[in-house]
Protein backbone atom coordinates (compact mmCIF):
# COMPACT_ATOMS: atom_id res chain seq x y z
CA UNK A 1 0.00 0.00 0.00
CA UNK A 2 2.85 2.35 0.84
CA UNK A 3 4.61 1.65 -2.47
CA UNK A 4 1.41 2.32 -4.42
CA UNK A 5 0.93 5.65 -2.66
CA UNK A 6 4.55 6.57 -3.31
CA UNK A 7 4.19 5.78 -7.03
CA UNK A 8 0.96 7.86 -7.30
CA UNK A 9 2.53 10.89 -5.60
CA UNK A 10 5.66 10.65 -7.82
CA UNK A 11 3.55 10.49 -10.96
CA UNK A 12 1.37 13.40 -9.79
CA UNK A 13 4.44 15.51 -9.07
CA UNK A 14 5.86 14.87 -12.55
CA UNK A 15 2.51 15.66 -14.18
CA UNK A 16 2.15 18.97 -12.30
CA UNK A 17 5.70 19.93 -13.21
CA UNK A 18 5.20 19.20 -16.90
CA UNK A 19 1.64 20.53 -17.32
CA UNK A 20 1.11 22.47 -20.62
CA UNK A 21 0.47 25.80 -18.92
CA UNK A 22 3.97 25.71 -17.37
CA UNK A 23 6.10 24.35 -20.26
CA UNK A 24 7.20 26.65 -23.05
CA UNK A 25 8.17 25.52 -26.52
CA UNK A 26 11.87 25.31 -25.64
CA UNK A 27 11.24 23.03 -22.67
CA UNK A 28 9.11 20.76 -24.86
CA UNK A 29 11.93 20.49 -27.40
CA UNK A 30 14.44 19.66 -24.64
CA UNK A 31 12.21 16.93 -23.24
CA UNK A 32 11.70 15.41 -26.70
CA UNK A 33 15.46 15.52 -27.38
CA UNK A 34 16.23 13.83 -24.06
CA UNK A 35 13.77 11.05 -24.80
CA UNK A 36 15.27 10.60 -28.30
CA UNK A 37 18.83 10.44 -26.90
CA UNK A 38 17.75 7.87 -24.32
CA UNK A 39 16.25 5.68 -27.04
CA UNK A 40 19.40 6.04 -29.14
CA UNK A 41 21.65 5.05 -26.21
CA UNK A 42 19.60 1.93 -25.62
CA UNK A 43 19.79 1.07 -29.33
CA UNK A 44 23.58 1.41 -29.42
CA UNK A 45 24.14 -0.52 -26.20
CA UNK A 46 21.75 -3.34 -27.05
CA UNK A 47 19.36 -4.75 -24.50
CA UNK A 48 19.60 -3.61 -20.91
CA UNK A 49 20.87 -7.02 -19.91
CA UNK A 50 24.08 -6.63 -22.02
CA UNK A 51 27.14 -5.18 -20.32
CA UNK A 52 28.25 -1.92 -21.90
CA UNK A 53 31.77 -2.45 -23.38
CA UNK A 54 34.58 -0.24 -22.11
CA UNK A 55 36.31 -0.35 -25.51
CA UNK A 56 34.30 0.43 -28.61
CA UNK A 57 35.95 -2.46 -30.40
CA UNK A 58 34.35 -4.86 -27.91
CA UNK A 59 30.83 -3.42 -28.30
CA UNK A 60 28.34 -6.13 -29.29
CA UNK A 61 25.29 -3.89 -29.66
CA UNK A 62 23.07 -3.69 -32.77
CA UNK A 63 25.42 -1.28 -34.57
CA UNK A 64 28.23 -3.85 -34.50
CA UNK A 65 26.17 -6.99 -34.41
CA UNK A 66 27.51 -8.09 -37.82
CA UNK A 67 31.14 -7.82 -36.70
CA UNK A 68 32.41 -11.38 -36.28
CA UNK A 69 34.29 -11.89 -33.01
CA UNK A 70 34.89 -15.64 -33.05
CA UNK A 71 38.47 -16.85 -32.63
CA UNK A 72 40.06 -18.07 -35.87
CA UNK A 73 43.63 -19.18 -36.48
CA UNK A 74 45.53 -18.60 -39.69
CA UNK A 75 45.44 -22.35 -40.27
CA UNK A 76 41.64 -22.41 -40.10
CA UNK A 77 41.34 -19.45 -42.48
CA UNK A 78 43.77 -21.05 -44.94
CA UNK A 79 41.80 -24.29 -44.76
CA UNK A 80 38.46 -22.59 -45.49
CA UNK A 81 39.32 -19.68 -47.83
CA UNK A 82 42.81 -20.06 -49.30
CA UNK A 83 42.00 -21.95 -52.49
CA UNK A 84 39.13 -19.64 -53.45
CA UNK A 85 41.06 -16.44 -52.70
CA UNK A 86 44.19 -17.70 -54.47
CA UNK A 87 42.33 -18.67 -57.63
CA UNK A 88 40.62 -15.28 -57.71
CA UNK A 89 43.91 -13.52 -57.03
CA UNK A 90 45.64 -15.20 -59.96
CA UNK A 91 42.71 -14.32 -62.19
CA UNK A 92 42.99 -10.67 -61.17
CA UNK A 93 46.72 -10.52 -61.86
CA UNK A 94 46.10 -11.95 -65.32
CA UNK A 95 43.15 -9.75 -66.30
CA UNK A 96 43.06 -6.63 -64.11
CA UNK A 97 45.41 -3.81 -65.18
CA UNK A 98 45.69 -2.35 -61.68
CA UNK A 99 46.64 -5.69 -60.13
CA UNK A 100 49.29 -6.20 -62.81
CA UNK A 101 50.57 -2.65 -62.31
CA UNK A 102 50.85 -3.21 -58.54
CA UNK A 103 52.84 -6.40 -59.13
CA UNK A 104 55.16 -4.64 -61.59
CA UNK A 105 55.87 -1.89 -59.07
CA UNK A 106 57.00 -4.44 -56.47
CA UNK A 107 59.00 -6.52 -58.93
CA UNK A 108 60.75 -3.55 -60.55
CA UNK A 109 61.76 -1.90 -57.29
CA UNK A 110 62.63 -5.01 -55.29
CA UNK A 111 64.18 -7.29 -57.93
CA UNK A 112 64.58 -5.28 -61.10
CA UNK A 113 66.95 -7.15 -63.41
CA UNK A 114 67.90 -9.50 -60.57
CA UNK A 115 69.80 -9.34 -57.27
CA UNK A 116 73.47 -9.87 -58.06
CA UNK A 117 75.32 -11.90 -55.37
CA UNK A 118 78.92 -11.23 -54.35
CA UNK A 119 80.78 -13.66 -52.08
CA UNK A 120 81.90 -12.16 -48.76
CA UNK A 121 83.75 -15.00 -47.01
CA UNK A 122 85.97 -13.71 -44.18
CA UNK A 123 88.65 -15.27 -42.02
CA UNK A 124 88.77 -15.24 -38.24
CA UNK A 125 90.24 -11.73 -38.29
CA UNK A 126 87.31 -10.38 -40.27
CA UNK A 127 89.33 -9.99 -43.46
CA UNK A 128 87.99 -11.08 -46.83
CA UNK A 129 89.37 -14.37 -48.15
CA UNK A 130 90.07 -13.15 -51.67
CA UNK A 131 90.91 -16.43 -53.38
CA UNK A 132 87.72 -18.10 -52.13
CA UNK A 133 85.52 -15.13 -53.00
CA UNK A 134 87.08 -14.80 -56.44
CA UNK A 135 86.44 -18.47 -57.20
CA UNK A 136 82.83 -18.31 -56.04
CA UNK A 137 82.08 -15.13 -57.99
CA UNK A 138 83.61 -16.61 -61.11
CA UNK A 139 81.74 -19.93 -60.92
CA UNK A 140 78.45 -18.20 -60.12
CA UNK A 141 78.35 -16.67 -63.58
CA UNK A 142 78.00 -20.14 -65.10
CA UNK A 143 75.81 -21.64 -62.38
CA UNK A 144 73.45 -18.68 -62.77
CA UNK A 145 72.73 -19.80 -66.35
CA UNK A 146 72.53 -23.56 -65.65
CA UNK A 147 70.59 -23.74 -62.39
CA UNK A 148 66.95 -23.49 -63.58
CA UNK A 149 64.81 -26.39 -64.76
CA UNK A 150 61.13 -26.79 -65.55
CA UNK A 151 60.88 -24.27 -68.37
CA UNK A 152 60.80 -24.49 -72.17
CA UNK A 153 62.61 -21.17 -72.45
CA UNK A 154 65.97 -21.95 -73.98
CA UNK A 155 67.92 -19.31 -72.07
CA UNK A 156 67.08 -18.15 -68.58
CA UNK A 157 68.93 -17.42 -65.35
CA UNK A 158 68.32 -17.81 -61.65
CA UNK A 159 68.60 -14.03 -61.29
CA UNK A 160 65.66 -13.61 -63.68
CA UNK A 161 63.75 -16.33 -61.86
CA UNK A 162 63.92 -14.17 -58.77
CA UNK A 163 61.13 -12.15 -60.39
CA UNK A 164 59.04 -15.28 -60.91
CA UNK A 165 59.62 -16.43 -57.33
CA UNK A 166 58.50 -13.05 -55.92
CA UNK A 167 55.62 -12.96 -58.40
CA UNK A 168 54.36 -16.30 -57.10
CA UNK A 169 54.61 -15.03 -53.52
CA UNK A 170 52.63 -11.90 -54.44
CA UNK A 171 49.96 -13.76 -56.41
CA UNK A 172 49.51 -16.91 -54.32
CA UNK A 173 51.21 -16.03 -51.04
CA UNK A 174 53.98 -18.66 -51.35
CA UNK A 175 56.40 -20.41 -53.68
CA UNK A 176 57.85 -23.92 -53.57
CA UNK A 177 61.49 -24.47 -54.58
CA UNK A 178 62.57 -28.05 -55.33
CA UNK A 179 66.14 -29.30 -55.83
CA UNK A 180 66.40 -31.35 -59.04
CA UNK A 181 69.23 -32.77 -61.19
CA UNK A 182 70.76 -30.25 -63.57
CA UNK A 183 70.96 -30.60 -67.33
CA UNK A 184 73.63 -32.64 -69.03
CA UNK A 185 77.14 -31.09 -69.18
CA UNK A 186 76.34 -28.54 -66.47
CA UNK A 187 79.12 -27.38 -64.17
CA UNK A 188 77.30 -28.65 -61.05
CA UNK A 189 74.85 -31.58 -60.88
CA UNK A 190 72.08 -29.71 -59.01
CA UNK A 191 69.48 -27.21 -60.24
CA UNK A 192 66.13 -25.95 -58.93
CA UNK A 193 62.52 -25.95 -60.11
CA UNK A 194 59.83 -23.52 -59.00
CA UNK A 195 56.37 -24.89 -58.16
CA UNK A 196 53.11 -23.23 -57.24
CA UNK A 197 51.76 -23.88 -53.72
CA UNK A 198 48.62 -25.32 -55.32
CA UNK A 199 50.71 -28.45 -55.94
CA UNK A 200 50.48 -29.25 -52.21
CA UNK A 201 48.09 -32.16 -51.59
CA UNK A 202 45.80 -31.58 -48.61
CA UNK A 203 44.08 -34.97 -48.78
CA UNK A 204 46.18 -36.45 -45.99
CA UNK A 205 45.88 -33.49 -43.61
CA UNK A 206 45.30 -34.57 -40.01
CA UNK A 207 44.88 -31.29 -38.16
CA UNK A 208 41.19 -30.99 -39.03
CA UNK A 209 40.58 -34.70 -38.50
CA UNK A 210 39.20 -34.75 -34.98
CA UNK A 211 39.75 -38.49 -34.66
CA UNK A 212 43.48 -37.79 -34.83
CA UNK A 213 45.33 -37.40 -31.53
CA UNK A 214 45.52 -33.64 -30.95
CA UNK A 215 47.82 -33.72 -27.95
CA UNK A 216 49.54 -30.61 -29.31
CA UNK A 217 48.06 -27.74 -31.28
CA UNK A 218 50.03 -28.13 -34.51
CA UNK A 219 53.02 -30.34 -33.98
CA UNK A 220 53.11 -33.87 -35.40
CA UNK A 221 50.26 -32.98 -37.72
CA UNK A 222 49.98 -32.71 -41.48
CA UNK A 223 48.74 -29.22 -42.33
CA UNK A 224 48.17 -27.87 -45.87
CA UNK A 225 50.04 -30.87 -47.29
CA UNK A 226 53.07 -30.42 -44.99
CA UNK A 227 54.05 -32.97 -42.32
CA UNK A 228 55.37 -31.13 -39.25
CA UNK A 229 57.80 -32.36 -36.60
CA UNK A 230 57.72 -31.68 -32.85
CA UNK A 231 58.94 -28.12 -33.41
CA UNK A 232 56.39 -27.22 -36.06
CA UNK A 233 59.00 -27.53 -38.83
CA UNK A 234 58.34 -29.31 -42.12
CA UNK A 235 59.53 -32.93 -42.36
CA UNK A 236 58.19 -33.54 -45.85
CA UNK A 237 55.73 -32.17 -48.40
CA UNK A 238 52.83 -34.08 -49.99
CA UNK A 239 52.97 -33.09 -53.66
CA UNK A 240 50.34 -33.99 -56.24
CA UNK A 241 49.09 -37.55 -55.69
CA UNK A 242 50.76 -38.69 -52.46
CA UNK A 243 54.31 -37.95 -53.58
CA UNK A 244 56.54 -37.19 -50.60
CA UNK A 245 59.37 -34.69 -51.00
CA UNK A 246 61.52 -34.24 -47.90
CA UNK A 247 62.57 -30.85 -46.60
CA UNK A 248 66.22 -31.26 -47.63
CA UNK A 249 65.01 -31.36 -51.25
CA UNK A 250 62.25 -28.75 -51.13
CA UNK A 251 61.60 -25.43 -49.39
CA UNK A 252 58.66 -23.08 -49.14
CA UNK A 253 58.98 -19.30 -48.96
CA UNK A 254 56.37 -16.73 -47.92
CA UNK A 255 56.19 -13.55 -45.85
CA UNK A 256 55.24 -14.66 -42.35
CA UNK A 257 52.83 -12.27 -40.65
CA UNK A 258 51.59 -14.46 -37.79
CA UNK A 259 52.99 -16.93 -35.29
CA UNK A 260 52.40 -20.60 -36.18
CA UNK A 261 51.79 -19.78 -39.81
CA UNK A 262 52.58 -22.41 -42.47
CA UNK A 263 51.04 -20.93 -45.61
CA UNK A 264 50.14 -17.39 -46.62
CA UNK A 265 47.32 -15.66 -48.44
CA UNK A 266 47.95 -13.66 -51.64
CA UNK A 267 49.19 -10.17 -50.89
CA UNK A 268 46.08 -8.54 -52.37
CA UNK A 269 43.70 -10.71 -50.33
CA UNK A 270 42.48 -7.80 -48.12
CA UNK A 271 41.50 -5.73 -51.17
CA UNK A 272 40.82 -8.30 -53.86
CA UNK A 273 37.12 -7.51 -53.59
CA UNK A 274 37.92 -3.88 -54.50
CA UNK A 275 39.59 -5.03 -57.71
CA UNK A 276 36.47 -7.03 -58.55
CA UNK A 277 34.28 -4.01 -57.71
CA UNK A 278 36.30 -1.79 -60.05
CA UNK A 279 35.85 -4.29 -62.89
CA UNK A 280 32.16 -4.61 -62.05
CA UNK A 281 31.63 -0.85 -61.92
CA UNK A 282 33.43 -0.42 -65.22
CA UNK A 283 31.21 -3.03 -66.86
CA UNK A 284 28.12 -1.34 -65.38
CA UNK A 285 29.16 2.01 -66.83
CA UNK A 286 29.75 0.47 -70.25
CA UNK A 287 26.42 -1.34 -70.04
CA UNK A 288 24.61 1.85 -69.03
CA UNK A 289 26.15 3.82 -71.88
CA UNK A 290 25.10 1.20 -74.41
CA UNK A 291 21.55 1.11 -73.07
CA UNK A 292 21.05 4.53 -74.63
CA UNK A 293 21.08 2.83 -78.01
CA UNK A 294 18.11 0.67 -77.06
CA UNK A 295 15.33 3.16 -77.79
CA UNK A 296 11.69 2.25 -77.43
CA UNK A 297 8.69 3.48 -79.44
CA UNK A 298 5.43 4.27 -77.64
CA UNK A 299 2.14 3.92 -79.50
CA UNK A 300 -1.35 4.35 -78.09
CA UNK A 301 -3.02 1.02 -77.61
CA UNK A 302 -6.06 2.01 -79.74
CA UNK A 303 -3.66 2.51 -82.69
CA UNK A 304 -2.05 -0.89 -82.28
CA UNK A 305 -3.77 -2.60 -85.20
CA UNK A 306 -3.20 0.33 -87.48
CA UNK A 307 0.49 0.51 -86.56
CA UNK A 308 1.12 -3.19 -87.10
CA UNK A 309 -0.45 -3.08 -90.55
CA UNK A 310 2.34 -4.12 -92.91
CA UNK A 311 0.98 -2.07 -95.82
CA UNK A 312 3.45 0.64 -96.76
CA UNK A 313 2.30 3.89 -98.28
CA UNK A 314 3.33 7.53 -98.35
CA UNK A 315 1.76 8.18 -94.93
CA UNK A 316 3.79 5.49 -93.15
CA UNK A 317 7.38 5.16 -92.06
CA UNK A 318 8.99 1.81 -92.70
CA UNK A 319 9.74 0.61 -89.15
CA UNK A 320 11.84 -2.32 -88.03
CA UNK A 321 9.97 -3.94 -85.16
CA UNK A 322 11.88 -3.62 -81.91
CA UNK A 323 10.99 -2.43 -78.44
CA UNK A 324 7.41 -1.22 -78.98
CA UNK A 325 5.22 -0.39 -75.97
CA UNK A 326 1.45 -0.44 -76.43
CA UNK A 327 -0.23 1.32 -73.50
CA UNK A 328 -3.17 3.60 -72.96
CA UNK A 329 -1.07 6.36 -71.42
CA UNK A 330 2.48 7.27 -72.27
CA UNK A 331 4.85 5.90 -69.60
CA UNK A 332 7.36 8.10 -67.82
CA UNK A 333 10.89 7.65 -69.13
CA UNK A 334 13.32 6.54 -66.43
CA UNK A 335 16.65 8.27 -66.98
CA UNK A 336 19.96 8.20 -65.14
CA UNK A 337 21.92 11.44 -64.87
CA UNK A 338 24.74 9.89 -62.82
CA UNK A 339 27.82 11.63 -64.18
CA UNK A 340 30.93 9.48 -64.43
CA UNK A 341 33.28 12.32 -63.56
CA UNK A 342 31.43 12.99 -60.29
CA UNK A 343 30.93 9.47 -58.96
CA UNK A 344 32.80 6.71 -60.75
CA UNK A 345 36.24 8.36 -60.90
CA UNK A 346 36.40 9.34 -57.18
CA UNK A 347 35.20 5.89 -56.11
CA UNK A 348 37.81 4.20 -58.30
CA UNK A 349 40.48 6.52 -56.91
CA UNK A 350 39.46 5.58 -53.37
CA UNK A 351 39.73 1.87 -54.19
CA UNK A 352 43.16 2.37 -55.74
CA UNK A 353 44.34 4.20 -52.61
CA UNK A 354 43.29 1.14 -50.60
CA UNK A 355 45.15 -1.20 -52.96
CA UNK A 356 48.35 0.88 -52.76
CA UNK A 357 48.09 1.08 -48.96
CA UNK A 358 47.67 -2.70 -48.78
CA UNK A 359 50.97 -3.20 -50.62
CA UNK A 360 52.74 -0.44 -48.68
CA UNK A 361 53.58 2.00 -51.44
CA UNK A 362 52.07 5.26 -52.63
CA UNK A 363 49.08 5.84 -54.85
CA UNK A 364 51.34 7.72 -57.28
CA UNK A 365 53.51 4.62 -57.74
CA UNK A 366 50.46 2.56 -58.66
CA UNK A 367 48.63 4.94 -61.00
CA UNK A 368 51.19 7.58 -62.12
CA UNK A 369 48.38 10.02 -61.36
CA UNK A 370 49.97 13.41 -60.63
CA UNK A 371 46.71 15.33 -60.28
CA UNK A 372 46.80 17.68 -57.26
CA UNK A 373 50.42 16.74 -56.55
CA UNK A 374 53.26 19.14 -55.75
CA UNK A 375 56.99 18.65 -55.34
CA UNK A 376 56.80 18.29 -51.55
CA UNK A 377 54.25 15.48 -51.69
CA UNK A 378 56.17 13.76 -54.49
CA UNK A 379 59.36 13.94 -52.48
CA UNK A 380 57.64 12.60 -49.36
CA UNK A 381 56.11 9.70 -51.29
CA UNK A 382 59.46 8.98 -52.91
CA UNK A 383 61.23 8.76 -49.55
CA UNK A 384 58.46 6.61 -48.03
CA UNK A 385 58.38 4.29 -51.05
CA UNK A 386 62.17 3.96 -50.98
CA UNK A 387 61.99 2.81 -47.36
CA UNK A 388 59.24 0.30 -48.16
CA UNK A 389 61.12 -1.13 -51.13
CA UNK A 390 64.35 -1.39 -49.13
CA UNK A 391 62.52 -3.33 -46.42
CA UNK A 392 61.02 -5.63 -49.03
CA UNK A 393 64.42 -6.08 -50.68
CA UNK A 394 66.10 -7.10 -47.40
CA UNK A 395 63.34 -9.61 -46.72
CA UNK A 396 63.26 -11.11 -50.19
CA UNK A 397 67.03 -11.55 -50.52
CA UNK A 398 66.87 -13.98 -47.57
CA UNK A 399 64.40 -16.23 -49.41
CA UNK A 400 64.93 -17.59 -52.92
CA UNK A 401 68.18 -15.67 -53.75
CA UNK A 402 69.90 -16.85 -50.55
CA UNK A 403 68.57 -20.39 -51.08
CA UNK A 404 70.17 -20.45 -54.53
CA UNK A 405 73.48 -19.08 -53.24
CA UNK A 406 73.69 -21.55 -50.34
CA UNK A 407 72.93 -24.44 -52.68
CA UNK A 408 75.62 -23.22 -55.08
CA UNK A 409 78.30 -22.83 -52.39
CA UNK A 410 77.54 -26.26 -50.93
CA UNK A 411 77.95 -27.89 -54.34
CA UNK A 412 81.18 -25.97 -54.94
CA UNK A 413 82.69 -27.52 -51.80
CA UNK A 414 81.26 -31.00 -52.39
CA UNK A 415 82.72 -31.22 -55.89
CA UNK A 416 86.10 -29.73 -54.88
CA UNK A 417 85.97 -26.58 -56.95
CA UNK A 418 87.41 -24.43 -54.16
CA UNK A 419 91.06 -23.33 -54.27
CA UNK A 420 93.73 -24.67 -51.92
CA UNK A 421 92.91 -27.10 -49.14
CA UNK A 422 89.21 -26.25 -48.79
CA UNK A 423 86.92 -29.29 -48.74
CA UNK A 424 83.34 -30.31 -47.97
CA UNK A 425 84.16 -31.17 -44.34
CA UNK A 426 85.15 -27.59 -43.66
CA UNK A 427 81.90 -26.40 -45.18
CA UNK A 428 79.79 -28.78 -43.10
CA UNK A 429 81.55 -27.68 -39.92
CA UNK A 430 80.88 -23.99 -40.56
CA UNK A 431 78.45 -23.51 -43.44
CA UNK A 432 77.45 -20.06 -42.19
CA UNK A 433 81.00 -18.77 -42.68
CA UNK A 434 81.25 -19.84 -46.31
CA UNK A 435 77.69 -18.83 -47.22
CA UNK A 436 78.35 -15.16 -46.46
CA UNK A 437 77.21 -13.02 -49.38
CA UNK A 438 75.83 -9.59 -50.12
CA UNK A 439 73.30 -8.85 -52.85
CA UNK A 440 73.15 -5.74 -54.97
CA UNK A 441 69.77 -4.51 -56.25
CA UNK A 442 69.30 -2.91 -59.65
CA UNK A 443 69.42 0.57 -58.15
CA UNK A 444 66.93 3.44 -58.23
CA UNK A 445 66.91 6.85 -59.88
CA UNK A 446 66.52 10.01 -57.83
CA UNK A 447 63.85 12.69 -57.88
CA UNK A 448 66.49 15.45 -57.84
CA UNK A 449 69.79 13.89 -59.05
CA UNK A 450 71.91 16.99 -58.43
CA UNK A 451 70.90 17.48 -54.80
CA UNK A 452 70.93 13.78 -54.03
CA UNK A 453 74.44 13.35 -55.46
CA UNK A 454 75.64 16.39 -53.53
CA UNK A 455 74.21 14.85 -50.36
CA UNK A 456 75.97 11.54 -51.04
CA UNK A 457 79.27 13.33 -51.68
CA UNK A 458 78.90 15.20 -48.39
CA UNK A 459 78.04 12.00 -46.52
CA UNK A 460 81.07 10.22 -47.97
CA UNK A 461 83.49 13.08 -47.28
CA UNK A 462 82.31 13.27 -43.64
CA UNK A 463 82.53 9.52 -43.17
CA UNK A 464 78.79 8.95 -42.77
CA UNK A 465 78.59 6.57 -45.74
CA UNK A 466 81.08 4.22 -47.32
CA UNK A 467 81.80 3.93 -51.01
CA UNK A 468 80.30 0.45 -50.94
CA UNK A 469 76.99 1.84 -49.64
CA UNK A 470 76.91 4.63 -52.21
CA UNK A 471 77.61 2.28 -55.12
CA UNK A 472 75.03 -0.20 -53.83
CA UNK A 473 72.34 2.48 -54.14
CA UNK A 474 72.86 2.34 -57.91
CA UNK A 475 73.19 -1.44 -57.99
CA UNK A 476 76.96 -1.41 -58.54
CA UNK A 477 79.84 -3.21 -56.86
CA UNK A 478 82.28 -0.68 -55.43
CA UNK A 479 85.37 -2.75 -56.27
CA UNK A 480 84.25 -3.11 -59.86
CA UNK A 481 83.68 0.64 -60.05
CA UNK A 482 87.16 1.43 -58.68
CA UNK A 483 88.85 -1.04 -61.00
CA UNK A 484 87.03 0.49 -63.97
CA UNK A 485 87.94 3.99 -62.78
CA UNK A 486 91.60 2.98 -62.47
CA UNK A 487 91.58 1.58 -66.01
CA UNK A 488 89.92 4.69 -67.43
CA UNK A 489 92.33 6.99 -65.55
CA UNK A 490 95.30 5.09 -66.96
CA UNK A 491 93.86 5.29 -70.48
CA UNK A 492 93.23 9.04 -70.23
CA UNK A 493 96.75 9.71 -68.95
CA UNK A 494 98.33 7.68 -71.73
CA UNK A 495 96.54 9.80 -74.33
CA UNK A 496 97.09 13.16 -72.68
CA UNK A 497 93.52 13.68 -71.57
CA UNK A 498 94.20 14.64 -67.96
CA UNK A 499 91.41 17.23 -68.18
CA UNK A 500 88.83 14.40 -68.23
CA UNK A 501 90.10 12.81 -65.02
CA UNK A 502 87.87 13.52 -62.03
CA UNK A 503 89.68 15.57 -59.39
CA UNK A 504 90.32 14.00 -55.96
CA UNK A 505 88.63 16.91 -54.21
CA UNK A 506 85.36 15.83 -55.84
CA UNK A 507 85.03 18.30 -58.69
CA UNK A 508 82.69 17.08 -61.38
CA UNK A 509 83.79 16.41 -64.94
CA UNK A 510 81.74 19.33 -66.18
CA UNK A 511 83.29 21.71 -63.66
CA UNK A 512 86.84 20.51 -64.33
CA UNK A 513 86.60 21.16 -68.07
CA UNK A 514 84.75 24.48 -68.04
CA UNK A 515 85.84 26.49 -64.99
CA UNK A 516 88.73 28.95 -65.43
CA UNK A 517 89.27 28.04 -69.08
CA UNK A 518 89.23 30.39 -72.04
CA UNK A 519 87.66 29.61 -75.38
CA UNK A 520 91.15 28.88 -76.79
CA UNK A 521 91.74 26.34 -74.02
CA UNK A 522 88.46 24.61 -74.76
CA UNK A 523 89.22 24.51 -78.51
CA UNK A 524 92.66 23.04 -77.83
CA UNK A 525 91.18 20.39 -75.53
CA UNK A 526 88.49 19.53 -78.09
CA UNK A 527 91.12 19.24 -80.83
CA UNK A 528 93.21 16.96 -78.63
CA UNK A 529 90.17 14.79 -77.99
CA UNK A 530 89.23 14.60 -81.69
CA UNK A 531 92.78 13.66 -82.74
CA UNK A 532 92.46 10.28 -81.03
CA UNK A 533 91.97 7.42 -83.47
CA UNK A 534 89.48 5.35 -81.47
CA UNK A 535 89.31 2.66 -84.14
CA UNK A 536 92.90 1.65 -83.37
CA UNK A 537 92.15 1.52 -79.65
CA UNK A 538 89.27 -0.98 -79.83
Amino acid sequence: MFEDTKYILKTLKRSIKNRPSVLNSRNKEINMLNRAMKIARHAMQGTRGNREAYLNGADQGPLRDGWDNTEKTNTQLIYSDWKTVTNRSEQMFRTNPYAKAAENVLLDHCVGEGLKPYAAVKNQNGELVNNVNKQLNSDWERFNEESIRGTNVEYTTSEYYQRLALSSIIRTGSVLVANVPSKKNSMLPVAVQLLKPQRLNWDNDTYFNYNHNKSSEYHNHTIHGMKLNNYGEVDYYNIDENKKVYSDQMSIFFMQNEIEQYLAFPWLAPVINYLYDIDDLMQDRIFASRMVEKLGLWVKSNNKDDFLNNTNDDDRVDWSRGSIMFTKDKPEVIQSNDKTAETFAPLTRLYLHCIAACLNFSYIQLTRDLDRVNFASTRFNSVSDKKSFETLFHWFKKTFPTHMWNLFVEQEFIYNRMPGAYNSTQYKNNAWKYNQVYFLPSGMDWVDPLKDNQALALAHSNGWMTLQEICALKGKDWKTVLRQYKEEKKFLKEHGLDEFIAKPEGESLLKSITENKTEDDEEEMEKKYMDINFENLI
